[in-house]
């Protein structure tokens, strides 16, 4: 198959782009950052400029996976070039803003949850209006839209796995909000690039038009976090320090912004799951190697620890 990336040069673009060069597919990336797999064909420019290119010279394309569509203007562009297969990389946060959305479905009635923070409503309110366009304006031929979860690998870049691998290298214990509906669902970036892979090559699947990469574990934040430090700092001790939501609020509001997962919850699984679908396993989070990226700084652990002798 010949296969366009709209953003393959990291994480999850990357890793896909791999997967199908290795499966000797005739891959394309369009990504304004340069990228060294050999025998992909890089087109280094902006999205816009970069089908624009691609028009002129009339490419085909038999599938097209664009993890850049961020707002509905994004789709607009793509009746510049020809392909058979659309697919939009979105995310299964969309569900935040509709109460009992299922994950194969559109969001159309607006009922957000609480405490949600402005950035990550900015942010999920645009991939739900693409969603919408994509899917009801018919812009383009044989649509559909991939929801991905919370996905952690060696070249994750959002700094979210750092922020409790740097908590697990002193003596200090963990904060932990007490709240008895924490879930995180995590895969990882293998397992994630070999479900899609396997699933996409059955073009039967486009009958639907929305699917989710939802994994078949889920953990508490707690459980995580013990699991990962015992095994990157064993001798750590007194490792749980729990505080309610109200009091942390009053204490310390920076917190409940800046810590990644403590608001997640265990999210439904559809009969449209791709891990599922393609009979792949997901591992507990903490069974794979620890690596650690440590791209961010621990400027709010300080406060942190001030709360702790607090307690």
């Amino acid at each position: 198959m010949k296969i366009l990336i709209i953003g393959g040069t990291r994480f999850i673009g990357k890793s896909l782009a791999k997967k199908f060069i290795h499966c000797k597919h005739e891959v394309t990336v369009l990504s304004r950052r340069e990228g060294e797999i050999s025998g992909i064909n890089y087109i280094n420019m902006n999205k816009n400029d970069g089908l624009n290119y691609l028009s002129s010279i009339n490419q085909r394309f038999d599938m097209v996976f664009d993890f850049i569509v961020y707002a509905s203007e994004d789709l607009f562009y793509l009746r510049k070039i020809k392909f058979n297969y659309f697919i939009m990389i979105s995310t299964v946060w969309v569900e935040k803003l509709s109460a009992g959305l299922k994950l194969d479905e559109l969001v159309n009635d607006l009922q957000p949850i609480e405490n949600i923070t402005k950035f990550t409503y900015e942010y999920i309110y645009k991939k739900s209006m693409a969603e919408n366009i994509l899917l009801n304006d018919k812009l383009i031929t044989n649509p559909m839209i991939l929801r991905l979860p919370i996905v952690l690998g060696e070249n994750e870049h959002t700094g979210r796995y750092d922020f409790y691998k740097l908590r697990s290298f002193d003596d200090y214990p963990y904060l932990f909000i007490n709240d008895q509906n924490n879930k995180v669902q995590i895969t990882y970036e293998s397992e994630l690039t070999n479900a899609i892979y396997k699933w996409s090559l059955d073009l039967n699947l486009f009958s639907n038009p929305i699917w989710e990469a939802i994994p078949n574990t889920s953990l508490s934040l707690k459980e995580i976090v013990i699991n990962m430090s015992r095994k990157l700092n064993p001798n750590k001790k007194d490792i749980i320090r729990e505080i309610s939501y109200f009091k942390l609020k009053s204490y310390f509001p920076e917190y409940l912004k800046y810590e990644p997962f403590w608001q997640e919850y265990e999210l439904k699984i559809t009969e449209h799951n791709i891990f599922h679908y393609s009979n792949i396993k997901t591992s507990l989070f903490g069974t794979l190697d620890m690596f650690f990226n440590n791209k961010i700084s621990d400027k709010f652990r300080k406060r942190e620890l001030e709360i702790l002798d607090k307690l």
